[in-house]
């Protein structure tokens, strides 16, 4: 009889302990899943066309984030004017936006462009 009962403890026990690392696993999946979905990604669609002192790039964003600069080759070459969905704002909607910056310059058609936006994000367009 008490080896019976022993038994059942012993099998109580580890039914719990199965349970607590079932719900600390979970808990820890679902933490790391929460943070990256949590976080804004910027990511460019098609190819950006350039045309005299002007480069027409769309970007898809999750969320709304700010572009905080358009540059060319170097960071001190920035945009002296940019267009977001035809408005004179530098604010991405989430989703699919059409972006237009000018520059003082004539671009080169090999010119290298970044996207740098409010959260840190570079982004080559190429």
């Amino acid at each position: 009889m008490m080896r019976g009962i022993s038994n059942s403890i012993v099998a109580l026990i580890l039914v719990i302990a199965s349970v607590i690392i079932t719900l600390v696993t979970v808990g820890f999946t679902f933490a790391i899943l929460g943070s990256n979905s949590s976080s804004i990604q910027v990511t460019q669609v098609g190819s950006p066309i350039i045309s005299g002192n002007e480069v027409v790039f769309t970007l898809k964003s999750t969320s709304s984030v700010k572009i905080v600069k358009v540059y060319v080759n170097y960071p001190n070459d920035t945009a002296v004017k940019i267009l977001v969905n035809n408005q004179s704002t530098d604010l991405l909607s989430p989703g699919l936006n059409k972006v237009v910056a000018e520059f003082n310059f004539q671009i080169p058609q090999n010119a290298e462009i970044y996207v740098v936006t409010s959260n840190s994000e570079v982004i080559p367009l190429g």
